[in-house]
């Protein structure tokens, strides 16, 4: 059986592409907006506590994906919300403040635009961006860079929950501080332009209606469905970023003013550099570990332009060139939210490293030389392999029995003679003394599942593959596997909740599970810790140390 291939699925398709996806579905409103502008006009204006509130197809599209993030808010996270108080008050307050403080210093410079026009175009689509909540793919960039979930979902629910009170308010100061039109059209979102009934009726009450969902349905469904659920939030919000394009794209591609575009891409650049910088100085505010760091950044860096866009198509008919900004800021905010993310990863292995637990991030195949690339191979004596109890007697298994989590780490390093040189990778040798097991690897990488695979069975061991957490549910039932090889970070599903499901359905044989991750902070350690997993190995893995890894694991 062989079910690695889940790395090819729609869901990580999406993940991976997503900005590709969101430049072509802009791309397509330039060219093509009939469908769009369609979509956009399905509106009829209704009332919420005595507001009129305009309810259109972008609105119902915005509220389905918040629907869909509380749908997807996990109990444990949850719970973890107010475990950071200091960290999660500073990002609140980081990501309300700041992007206005952005509109106030940039301000006075634009309002010197030769155009008067496109200087309130520029300055109503900044000051939208700032006010609204922090986006709900905040939590999901945290979660791809090893963040602290919990903390990434309180700065988005508690900037949601306050958005009736934080949007109005963030209106009125910028409205204080710009001048002309712009100052007049801000003004009435701050007042009866109906932002704070907005955001209550399509950001704040589908939000919390997916809470409440998730809570009826129960979690194990509600994580069940999570896959599918993803997707089709993906192209829910391609299609709602497509519709408001159309309003203001077509003008700006049939007659491109290149001053204008140039203008609103600095603005852009300098809302989304500022509110990111802004999540690093929260992070070195509150001496941030790596797992928090990286939540603060994205939670302060991003806001929720979906929203954005879905408000100003409806309350700023009379300026439509200012969604051109919220649509700038749309694309610079997910290329910044890369680049922040690699920062982050370069930062956490640097720490880790210097706590003598870290390791080069990279697949296994360019570790063990059977990929392609590889060059480099470790020398010198084998390091220890040390085993640390986590809590005062370990960690409880499924069983009731109490199991030691080993942290260990492999890291690859070169002979003083040998660096900066090509280094053949010697070839395992059979191992048949020890007993074969049956293995199962899941990995969304097909580089290190085909090389750990092949070590593994060259050692004598039968083994399994999965790419995702399903197709690694599906072989468990399928088989019982001794040992399973997990990654922390899948699509889907998570290496932790896997690890969770296994441990609650393996009966009387719980296998031995060893998580395989790039990173090695203590937020990750803790959360191995609680689960219950027997090893935390670090990337790269050295292939001379399979069998004693293995050796715990024999029946």
């Amino acid at each position: 059986m062989n079910t690695r291939r889940g790395h090819g699925t729609a869901t990580g398709f999406m993940h991976r592409h997503f900005l590709r996806l969101l430049v072509g579905a802009y791309a397509l409103a330039g060219v093509v907006p009939a469908v769009g502008r369609w979509l956009s006009g399905l509106a009829e204006t209704g009332t919420v506590f005595g507001h009129a509130v305009r309810v259109s197809a972008p609105a119902a599209m915005l509220g389905a994906l918040l629907f869909a993030a509380g749908f997807a808010v996990k109990g444990e996270h949850l719970r973890g919300v107010f475990r950071r108080p200091l960290a999660l008050a500073v990002g609140l307050v980081a990501s309300v403040a700041v992007p206005v403080l952005v509109i106030l210093a940039a301000a006075p410079f634009v309002s010197l635009w030769h155009d008067p026009v496109e200087a309130r175009d520029v300055l109503v689509g900044l000051a939208v961006v700032a006010a609204m909540p922090v986006a709900g793919s905040a939590a999901g960039w945290s979660r791809a860079a090893d963040g602290d979930c919990a903390l990434a979902l309180g700065l988005v629910l508690l900037s949601t929950l306050l958005s009736p009170l934080t949007t109005p308010l963030a209106f009125g100061a910028a409205a204080r501080f710009v001048s002309g039109d712009a100052g007049g059209v801000l003004s009435g979102l701050a007042g009866a332009g109906g932002a704070g009934a907005f955001v209550v009726a399509w950001v704040v009450l589908p939000t919390a209606l997916g809470l409440v969902t998730r809570w009826a349905v129960g979690g194990t469904r509600a994580d069940a469905a999570g896959p599918w659920a993803k997707r089709l939030t993906a192209v829910v919000l391609l299609v709602l970023c497509y519709a408001n394009a159309s309003v203001c794209l077509p003008g700006v591609v049939a007659e491109p003013d290149w001053d204008f575009l140039a203008l609103v891409a600095a603005a852009a650049g300098l809302m989304c550099g500022g509110a990111f910088a802004a999540g690093f100085g929260a992070a070195r505010a509150v001496r941030a570990d790596p797992a928090r760091r990286a939540a603060l950044v994205f939670g302060v860096g991003m806001a929720n332009n979906g929203a954005g866009l879905a408000l100003a198509a409806g309350a700023l008919t009379g300026c439509p060139m200012a969604l051109l900004p919220v649509v700038a800021v749309n694309l610079v905010q997910h290329l910044a939210a890369g680049l922040a993310e690699a920062r982050l990863r370069r930062a956490a292995g640097r720490e880790t490293a210097r706590d003598g637990a870290g390791g080069a991030r990279g697949g296994f195949g360019a570790a063990v030389g059977v990929t392609r690339g590889a060059t480099a191979w470790r020398s010198g004596p084998n390091p220890p392999i040390s085993p640390v109890a986590h809590g005062k007697n370990g960690t409880k298994s499924a069983k009731g029995n109490r199991r030691r989590a080993v942290i260990i780490s492999v890291l690859p390093c070169l002979a003083p003679h040998t660096r900066g040189k090509p280094v053949t990778a010697p070839t395992p040798e059979p191992t048949s003394a020890r007993p074969a097991l049956r293995i199962l690897v899941v990995d969304d990488d097909p580089d290190f599942t085909d090389s750990l695979a092949w070590l593994l069975r060259y050692r004598g061991h039968d083994v399994d593959t999965a790419g995702n957490a399903l197709d690694a549910v599906a072989a468990f039932v399928a088989h019982r596997f001794d040992v399973i090889f997990l990654d922390v970070r899948l699509p889907g599903l998570t290496g932790h909740d896997l690890a969770r499901w296994v441990r609650g359905h393996a009966g009387a044989w719980p296998p031995y599970l060893i998580a395989v991750t790039g990173y090695g902070s203590a937020a990750d350690r803790r959360a191995a810790a609680d689960i219950g997993i027997d090893l935390f190995l670090l990337k790269p893995l050295d292939p001379a140390h399979l069998d004693d890894l293995l050796a715990g694991a024999g029946r």
